[in-house]
């Protein structure tokens, strides 16, 4: 996901990612680079909400 001008550092687009770290935000003219703690918490969440959903359907 692309957040454009948004760079704290630059105001240049900040791109999304995931590695095997988490989520994290890095801008695409500086480099500039911090995690996303949130993102990954609330993902986590949502996939813990799904699984005790799909096993109350069976």
């Amino acid at each position: 996901m692309w957040k454009l001008k948004s760079c704290p550092r630059c105001k240049g687009d900040m791109l999304i990612n995931e590695d095997m770290d988490g989520w994290y935000e890095q801008c695409l003219q500086c480099s500039c680079r911090h995690e996303l703690k949130e993102l990954a918490k609330s993902k986590e969440q949502f996939v813990l909400a799904g699984e005790k959903r799909a096993k109350s359907d069976v």
